[in-house]
Parts: structure tokens; C-alpha cells; sequence
């Protein structure tokens, strides 16, 4: 069999036939020691705690987005919604305040001096500071503390800074001396500065390895520290970069140096003060057919020795993630969070990101929770995660050829642990409702607790009866897997034991349309978990990723199966074939070659 190229980045672009490649929740990375390269499955998301109070009875918390997370000292301080809270190292939750903020939506910044914590929301000459010693928050606004800012926050050399709304101007705090500025003492009104070597306002403050950069809407100003008491920061020689920033909360740092989508639609890191741009042709092309970028944001993150810039486009839907050792992109994509029906993929839920304690954790864009990036995890709050990868056509000079064959190289044997955990009575214990037409059965399972049963696993409603109850009707009330409502009707048994097809996380209620015949017991059936049997779908292309063929499954092995072979065979004739595969089992996800068998084939 002969290799053929298969891993890449995505590159879908402008024309199909000439960049058809896609990786969809995968990355590639390199081996840079044996010259053989991986694509991999991205890390899953874990939810581990709700922001806000009040969670509804499906286990759902209020719609609310995580706007913004923050680590100061030994907590992690999160804002969602006009909520704002803080995690110990244990993640207990302490609510600090639930609505000292004037704004409930978008992107909030913030920035700390070890001891205060000052957040902006985008108001005119307004923000919030809290005082961790004190536990309390103070609005500060033009009247009480000649505060001029309000577009963002950045700290900076004992110096709080924050940038006027609409406007060219950025103002600092007072300073104290040893080290420490206090965001509650009158900010000095001539500190005042006006970054106008280009016409436009300011858009976004960030402090970087001790310079100060001004992100405004057609160009960037770079400043230091002067140590000048009257004139504190200046504009750094050569500082001054005709890029601009289309989206303020698309500035991040990373690697020793920033990362932004600039006014031209493309992406660029600085190299300096060189704006070098790191998106792909293919990419920008997405990018200009977007109708909103402005509305982007991003964060980075270092995983596993790699680095990512991840940048979320909330009208478009879609996310992206570039990985900067390889310079390649992919796409991250969630199933939307409709629950009841996992259909269709929408942007990465992942709204905000703070490295805290040693884990990676993200904020939700819509649903008020915290999650924990985990590479151990293969859901995105148990919901599946749909991995993609299109690989670059196979072309015969355009001459006929006959697909014999194709191998796909996975990581096999990866396929979770079998569970055997039928429980026959785990919801009911052995009862005979008498005479009487419909009623409830007790539950008193070993599962229940206050008539409540928790199947630990979503799985199916069994139920057994001594007689013939097969003219009965038998309703399961509860919750699925996701926190949903669910209800099932069930025809009864005939001395022995029927199995339902709706899987249940909790039983609430087993009711039964009139007295039984026999001795009813309800339990649940084994567990069968998705990824016990990984699949792989493989469908082709012949006219350059244009139309796809019927889905092909095939296993890519049982846990411990290390030595399984994930081979398609008899795949037609054609001048040029283009391959994708899909894999939606919760399991580790390893794609490391292509290989295939073909001869030349009929005109």
C-alpha cells in the first residue's frame, strides 16, 4: 500500500477543488524527532461548576454568559451576567456580588494590583473595583474619583490605565509608591494622554512585558515607562504601527508577544513592532465573507507544550484556533446547546479562559458555567464532539484509476471499558398494585433516594413481572443524560422482563394504567456507553469535497484491540478522490496516516 497525504491544516478557501482540506476539533502535530506526524483530538470540556444562583429543575442554570475570568492571588474571579463570584483552589464557590455591574452582556477586562480587582464594561468614565481585604466594591466615575476611562482596564508599573469610550485619550491612577497604585484614590487628571499620531479612537489597552499598547481603529501606538512624574508614559521610538484592531477583545498575549485581528480582516501577531499576519489565504477568505467581526474575542493557552490562539466569531458561529508551532489552523466547533437533540455544530463553547491552579479552565458563552479543559475528557458538557478531518485529493494526472482500498491509521484499542451493571429492581423493589385503574409504583430502589432514582449512567428502563402483565401500560417519568425531561410508555411483560428504548439519568415517576397481574420489580438494563465500539465514518468525493458518497462505518477497536485495521475496500473508479473522515465517540482520537491500493481503471 502506498502512503498518501492526508494530515494537514484546514485550508478550505475560496475554491473547493483547489483547497478542499478541513480539520474540525483536531490539530496537527508534528513528530519532530521520527518525521511522523498526528492529527489529534482536542481537549474536552468538564463542567464543574454553575455561576450563577438558581439552576432550574433539568439541572440547567439560568442563561447567562460567562463574560470575563480573572486570577488575582489564590482565587479565580469570574463575572457573568451582572454576577460577579470567586473560586477557591478547591473551586468553592463565594458570590461577591450579584449586581454591582451596569451591563449584563459582552466582554468585561480586568486587571489587579494584588489587591484590588478593577473591571470595565465599556461604559463612559465608569468602572468597579473590589477590594479583596475589605470585601467590597466601589464604582468610581468622574464625579467621586476624576476617572475619565471606562473602555477597558490594564495595569502597568504600579499604574492602573484605562482608555476613554470613543475617544483617542487613556488616562492612569495615582501612585502610591512600592509598587502599588489604589484605584480608589482621585485618578491625577493631567496624567492624561492622547495617542493621535493617527487619526481614530482608542479600541483596547494591553500591558505587555512593560510596554503599553493602544490598539485603535486604523493604527497602533506603542508606550513606556519614562519615569517622568509629570508625563509618566511616552511613545516608544518606532512604536507607532500603521495596523489597527478590528476587535478589541481579539487582543491577547502569548509567547512574548500579542496576538489581534487587525482592520484588514487578517490576523497578526506582532514580531516587534512588526505586525506580521498569521492567517492563510483560505482563512482571510472566511474572514471577508463574515458580515461582523467586530464583535470577535479570543484567548491563548499553553497545553500539553503546545500554544494556541483561539478567536471566537459570535455573529459568524464559528471558531478558530491557530497552533503556532506548525503555523496551521483548524476549527473548533460544540453542538449547540439544544440538549434534547445534538444536531447541529455551532462555535466552541469555550467564551472566556484563566489558567488557575494548574488547570485550564473556560467560561460558557450562554449557560453560566465553568468547565475544565481536560484531556482526559472527550465531551464538551456531555455532549459529543464532532472531529473532522478532510484530507488533500488524490489525483491520477487526471486519468481514470481503481480505488482498491484505503487504511486509515487511528490509535486503536481505544475504546472505553465495557460495563456490566444491569440492576433488576435498582428503581422498584418488588410490589403488586392492586385494584384501583392507574397509579404509581414506589420508588424504593436501591438507586432512590426521596423518590428520586439516579441511574448514575443514562441508560433503559427495565421492568419484570411474575405474570402475564402484557395488556399493561407502564409510563417512565424523568431526566436524560442532559438534565432534559423525559417520558416513556412501555408495554408490559409476560413473566419475564421488557427493556425500554429511552435512556433515563433519573427516575421520578413509574406509573402503571390499572392493577398488575404479577410482582413488578424496575430496574435498568447494562450500560452501553458510546465508545465501547468506536466508529469511524468515511465518506469520498470525486469532484473536490463538492458532493460526498454514503457513509462507510467501520470500528476502530474495543479497548485493547491495539492491533485493529481500519480498511475500506472496493471504492470505485474515478480521476480524483478526496477523503473525509468523522468520529463522534467520546474516546481518544489519534488519526496517523493514510494508505491506499489502486491500478488503473477503465476510461
Amino acid at each position: 500500500m502506498r502512503q498518501i497525504p492526508f494530515l494537514s491544516g484546514h485550508s478550505e478557501g475560496v475554491s473547493k477543488n483547489a483547497n478542499a482540506q478541513q480539520l474540525v476539533n483536531l490539530y496537527y502535530e508534528p513528530d519532530r524527532v521520527g518525521g511522523r506526524g498526528a492529527h489529534i483530538g482536542y481537549p474536552g470540556l468538564k463542567r464543574v461548576a454553575d455561576i450563577p444562583d438558581g439552576v432550574n429543575l433539568s439541572g440547567q442554570s439560568t442563561t447567562t454568559e460567562v463574560r470575563g475570568l480573572h486570577v488575582m492571588g489564590d482565587y479565580l474571579y469570574a463575572v457573568c451576567g451582572n454576577y460577579a463570584v470567586r473560586f477557591d483552589s478547591s473551586l468553592t464557590k463565594t458570590v461577591i456580588s450579584t449586581a454591582i455591574l451596569s451591563t449584563s452582556s459582552g466582554p468585561v477586562t480586568m486587571a489587579d494590583n494584588g489587591r484590588q480587582l478593577m473591571i470595565a464594561d465599556g461604559l463612559d468614565k465608569l468602572a468597579h473595583v473590589y477590594d479583596a481585604e475589605a470585601g467590597t466594591w466601589t464604582r468610581i466615575n468622574e464625579d467621586d474619583y476624576s476617572f475619565l476611562g471606562g473602555l477597558d482596564i490594564a495595569y502597568q508599573d504600579g499604574y492602573f490605565i484605562s482608555a476613554a469610550v470613543d475617544d483617542d485619550k487613556f488616562y492612569i491612577s495615582s501612585f502610591n509608591g512600592e509598587n502599588e497604585s489604589d484605584a480608589l484614590e482621585p485618578w491625577d487628571p493631567l496624567q492624561l494622554y492622547v495617542a493621535n499620531a493617527k487619526p481614530g479612537h482608542i479600541v483596547r489597552l494591553i500591558s505587555d512585558h512593560r510596554e503599553l499598547w493602544v490598539f485603535k481603529q486604523y493604527s497602533t501606538e506603542v508606550y513606556y515607562n519614562s519615569g517622568d512624574s509629570t508625563l509618566t508614559f511616552r511613545r516608544m521610538p518606532r512604536g507607532n504601527l500603521e495596523v489597527g484592531c478590528a476587535a478589541p477583545h481579539s487582543v491577547v498575549p502569548l509567547d512574548n508577544t500579542l496576538y489581534w485581528l487587525a482592520d484588514d480582516r487578517t490576523i497578526r501577531r506582532a514580531n516587534g513592532f512588526t505586525p506580521e499576519i498569521i492567517s492563510s489565504p483560505q482563512m482571510a477568505y472566511w474572514l471577508n465573507r463574515y458580515s461582523t467581526v467586530s464583535d470577535a474575542s479570543a484567548f491563548t493557552y499553553t497545553e500539553a507544550g503546545k500554544k494556541f490562539y483561539q478567536i471566537t466569531f459570535p455573529t459568524a458561529n464559528e471558531t478558530w484556533c491557530y497552533e503556532v508551532s506548525t503555523s496551521l489552523w483548524s476549527k473548533r466547533a460544540s453542538y449547540k446547546d439544544s440538549f434534547a437533540t445534538d444536531t447541529d455544530d455551532g462555535r466552541h463553547r469555550a467564551n472566556c479562559y484563566a489558567f488557575f491552579n494548574g488547570k485550564h479552565y473556560a467560561g460558557d458563552y450562554s449557560n453560566g458555567r465553568l468547565y475544565e479543559m481536560d484531556r482526559e475528557t472527550y465531551t464538551d458538557n456531555l455532549h459529543r464532539i464532532r472531529r473532522v478531518a478532510v484530507g488533500i485529493p488524490i489525483l491520477n494526472n487526471r486519468v481514470n484509476f481503481l480505488l482498491d482500498s484505503l487504511e486509515i491509521e487511528f490509535e486503536a484499542g481505544v475504546g472505553l471499558t465495557p460495563v456490566s451493571d444491569a440492576d433488576a429492581d435498582g428503581v422498584c423493589l418488588s410490589q403488586k398494585p392492586g385494584s384501583g385503574g392507574a397509579q404509581n409504583l414506589t420508588i424504593n430502589g436501591p438507586l432512590a433516594s426521596s423518590g428520586v432514582a439516579d441511574l448514575g449512567t443514562a441508560r433503559h428502563v427495565t421492568i419484570t413481572s411474575t405474570a402475564n402483565d402484557s395488556g399493561r401500560t407502564f409510563t417512565v417519568t424523568g431526566t436524560d443524560e442532559y438534565g432534559v425531561a423525559a417520558t416513556e410508555t412501555i408495554t408490559g411483560p409476560n413473566t419475564t422482563t421488557v427493556e425500554g428504548a429511552v435512556k433515563f439519568a433519573t427516575v421520578t415517576q413509574v406509573s402503571i394504567d390499572d392493577n398488575s397481574a404479577g410482582n413488578l420489580t424496575v430496574g435498568t438494563a447494562s450500560s452501553v456507553m458510546p465508545g465501547e465500539d468506536p466508529q469511524a465514518m468515511l465518506q469520498f468525493s470525486k469532484d473536490g469535497g463538492h458532493t460526498w458518497s454514503y457513509e462507510l462505518w467501520k470500528s476502530i477497536g474495543k479497548i485493547g484491540e491495539y492491533s485493529r485495521r481500519v480498511k475500506w475496500n472496493r471504492l470505485g473508479v474515478s480521476r480524483e478522490r478526496t477523503f473525509r473522515v468523522v468520529i463522534t465517540d467520546p474516546i481518544k482520537v489519534v488519526i496517523l496516516a493514510a494508505y491506499f491500493n489502486g491500478r488503473p481503471g477503465v476510461a
